[in-house]
C-alpha cells in the first residue's frame, strides 16, 4: 500500500457556529427575557396597579431592548475566532476534551452515534487505549460548515494514515494482523 505524503494531511481548525448563538440570542431577549422580567414584575405588584395598556406595551419594549443590548454584549465577548477542534498529523485537539490533546497513537477507535427520535443527537466517541472504561465524547453539532458524518469521516482517515500501527502477529513477524472490521469497512458495534 503506498504511503500518502503526511503535506496531504493539513491541519484543520473548526469553530463555533456564530449564528446558532445569535439566533439563541434574540429568541431569549424577545421572548423569555421580557416574560420572566413581567411575571416576577406580577407577583410582587398587585394586578390593579398595572399602568394603562399603552405604558405597559412601551415598558414591553423598553424591557426586550435592554434584554437584547446586554445579551448582544455578552455575545460579542464570545471569541468566536478561536478553534474549537483542531485535527492535524499530530493528533485531536479542542476545547471540549479532558487532555488538552489525543494524540493518534493513544486512539483506539473512533465512534459514531445518532441517537435521539429524529436522530438529532449526533456523538463523536474516542475510544483510548489507557482509559477503556471511559471514553472521550464530543458533539459536532455547533461546528460551523460541517457535517457530523463528514467529520466523522475525516477523523477516521486521519486516524487510519496517523494512528497505531497493527500488531504482527505471526511466527516471522511479516504479517500483520488487523480487528475483524478494519479490513472489511464494517464498523462492529
Amino acid at each position: 500500500m503506498p504511503s500518502i505524503p503526511r503535506e496531504q494531511y493539513p491541519r484543520l481548525e473548526f469553530h463555533f457556529s456564530a449564528l446558532k448563538f445569535r439566533v439563541a440570542v434574540v429568541t431569549w431577549s424577545i421572548v423569555v427575557l421580557p416574560t420572566l422580567l413581567f411575571k416576577a414584575y406580577g407577583a410582587m405588584v398587585p394586578t390593579e396597579y398595572w399602568p394603562n395598556p399603552v405604558a405597559a406595551v412601551i415598558a414591553w419594549c423598553l424591557a426586550i431592548a435592554l434584554c437584547l443590548a446586554a445579551n448582544t454584549y455578552l455575545l460579542s465577548r464570545m471569541d468566536m475566532s478561536r478553534p474549537v477542534l483542531i485535527i492535524g498529523p499530530d493528533g485531536v485537539s479542542g476545547r471540549s476534551f479532558p487532555a488538552a490533546h489525543l494524540p493518534w497513537t493513544a486512539i483506539q477507535k473512533i465512534k459514531f452515534y445518532e441517537t435521539g427520535q429524529f436522530r438529532q443527537t449526533k456523538l463523536i466517541v474516542f475510544r483510548t487505549f489507557e482509559a477503556k472504561e471511559r471514553d472521550v465524547t464530543m458533539s459536532p453539532t455547533p461546528l460551523a460548515g460541517v457535517k457530523p458524518k463528514e467529520l466523522y469521516e475525516t477523523l477516521k482517515a486521519y486516524h487510519r494514515r496517523f494512528g497505531p500501527e497493527p500488531e504482527v502477529n505471526s511466527d516471522d513477524g511479516s504479517v500483520r494482523t488487523y480487528d475483524s472490521s478494519s479490513w472489511t469497512g464494517v464498523e462492529d458495534d
